[in-house]
């Protein structure tokens, strides 16, 4: 497989064989190493993760679920890039002055308490990004239908872990009370020679 992009047509816009035919070339791959570990497993070569709550199972019938309706899947990701890019239009508003409209958090929510988060420009996009996809994964997961009662209780469950765990204010890097300005980090190299 190569790692260079696919090929431009003569409008700049990437050539859809060339596309398909990475994109086959990527699945293949895919199955060649799910296949190498199976069967590494059934050798006794590879462990099996450990799922005692039955997470694997749900998320398959979960994923089942949500293929069996390709349109519906299609709706929620053209939603979650439509509110994506009306992320990006607030933030940009804002930066210029603008007012912009803003998803806020729960009140509950103590994660985005610092002014950081509502005053400056890049960590009120990052806060409203993240904010904004995981309504968008909750509110898609829980709108699956043909789930049994349980199993949709547990990938609820599990999928709020996921997108808690997602949280720009678990990223020390992201975090604006543990953030560094850069221009601190500047003076510092350049004092020490």
């Amino acid at each position: 497989m190569s790692n260079s992009p696919p090929a431009s047509s003569a409008g700049g816009a990437p050539d859809a064989e060339a596309l398909a035919k990475s994109l086959a070339e990527i699945a293949q791959r895919s199955q060649n190493i799910a296949n190498a570990y199976l069967n590494r497993l059934k050798e006794g070569k590879a462990t099996a993760a450990s799922d005692d709550v039955g997470v694997m199972p749900a998320f398959a019938e979960l994923a089942n679920k949500m293929w069996a309706d390709p349109v519906k899947l299609a709706e929620a990701h053209s939603r979650m890039w439509q509110a994506q890019m009306n992320v990006w239009q607030d933030a940009v508003q804002k930066f210029f002055g603008q007012g912009a409209k803003a998803s806020t958090p729960d009140k509950s929510d103590t994660r985005f308490k610092s002014e950081l988060w509502q005053n400056n420009f890049l960590f009120g996009y990052i806060k409203q990004s993240y904010l904004v996809a995981a309504e968008n994964i909750q509110s898609t997961v829980a709108g699956v239908e043909g789930l049994d009662a349980q199993t949709a209780r547990k990938v609820r469950f599990f999928t709020r872990q996921f997108v808690d765990a997602l949280a720009p204010t678990n990223s020390r890097s992201r975090t604006p009370r543990c953030s560094r300005p850069p221009w601190r980090a500047v003076a510092r190299i350049s004092s020490t020679g």
